[in-house]
């Protein structure tokens, strides 16, 4: 006779000594022939694992207060349907004891697994029983997708499931901003290409095209993936500036909220132009020296001595022009088309 669904999912624990109790209990007080009438009736599906059994078990028991099933010999009254409901809930509950005992059970093999990246977990601030509530995590989900008649052992199977619930954890914690599961595991690769693409080659700058077409990976999408994995770095961060001078990022970050006002960039750009138009108003060598001077328009600063080098006048020639061209800058007339700017 074909075994329930559900009592296949609960024979899968029979190898464990922990579960052989509860088995005999059941045994003993009638209550497994009961169940499984039960769930064979209710449960016309092929169920290998207790995750979905719990769910099948969770939305049939929805329908039972919602609705009035009829069977074969009619319609089901009320304390039918609560009596069903109370197999299901029973039988249930025995499942899901099980389930617990067994991750108890392999408890200790969580912390000796956790264990192991601790050491890596502590760089980055994480405790110990962060990870191990992760492990713990993992080994519920393979508990619950564990299918015995694979004829492989739980531990072998959980393993995998506790390495990923604590390597993804990890992953997490060490980003500033989280990145999706995908977008870390691409850019493992890509570091791992590279790296084997260099040493193939003679360590030369391998490309990130070249490793985007050995990885069969869009080299834009490569690109937009490792813009988003760029190391973060806090503006409060310090870093060393000299022999025993510390300072912060946010020291050195300019300031641009003011200057970037509209009005104050079209005063700008309107006393740039009335400065050019002023200018023009001098002599010609008057007007080159005074932008050579103060570096207007373009040019660099520049002394007394290398302008007069340059048009091969002496220093003291040079300073009297100077003079004489800022003289006539302060007329007046030429004071009040600035005034308004300044």
């Amino acid at each position: 006779k074909q075994d329930s669904d559900a009592l296949i999912t609960i024979n899968k624990f029979r190898k464990y000594p922990l579960l052989e109790e509860q088995l005999l209990f059941l045994q003993k007080n009638n209550k497994e022939d009961k169940a499984k009438k039960a769930l064979a009736n209710y449960f016309r599906i092929k169920v290998n694992n207790w995750g979905i059994l719990r769910k099948i078990s969770n939305n049939y028991i929805e329908k039972l207060d919602e609705y009035s099933f009829e069977s074969s010999n009619g319609p089901l009254d009320k304390e039918e349907i609560e009596n069903r409901k109370n197999i299901i809930i029973h039988y249930r509950n025995l499942l899901e004891r099980s389930v617990n005992k067994l991750i108890e059970a392999n408890l200790r093999f969580v912390i000796q697994f956790t264990k192991r990246y601790y050491q890596r977990g502590a760089r980055r601030g994480i405790d110990l029983s962060d990870l191990i509530q992760e492990g713990a995590l993992g080994m519920r989900s393979a508990a619950n997708k564990y299918d015995f008649r694979r004829k492989y052992r739980f531990m072998s199977y959980a393993s995998w499931w506790v390495r990923q619930a604590v390597q993804r954890f990890m992953n997490d914690q060490s980003c500033s901003v989280r990145l999706p599961v995908h977008f870390q595991e691409i850019y493992k690769k890509y570091l791992r290409t590279k790296s084997f693409l260099e040493r193939t080659q003679g360590f030369h700058n391998v490309t990130d095209e070249e490793v985007a077409k050995s990885m069969d990976v869009c080299p834009n999408r490569l690109r937009q993936i490792l813009s988003r994995c760029a190391s973060v770095t806090s503006i409060d961060a310090y870093f060393n500036e000299g022999e025993d001078e510390y300072m912060t990022y946010s020291k050195i970050i300019a300031d641009d909220s003011d200057s970037s006002k509209p009005e104050e960039l079209v005063c700008q750009a309107q006393l740039k132009d009335k400065v050019d138009t002023s200018l023009k108003k001098l002599d010609p060598r008057e007007e080159m020296i005074l932008r050579q001077r103060f570096g207007v328009g373009g040019y660099p600063e520049m002394t007394l001595e290398d302008i007069g080098n340059e048009i091969d006048l002496t220093r003291e020639r040079i300073r009297q022009l100077e003079s004489k061209a800022l003289s006539r800058l302060k007329h007046p007339s030429r004071v009040d088309e600035l005034s308004g700017l300044i």
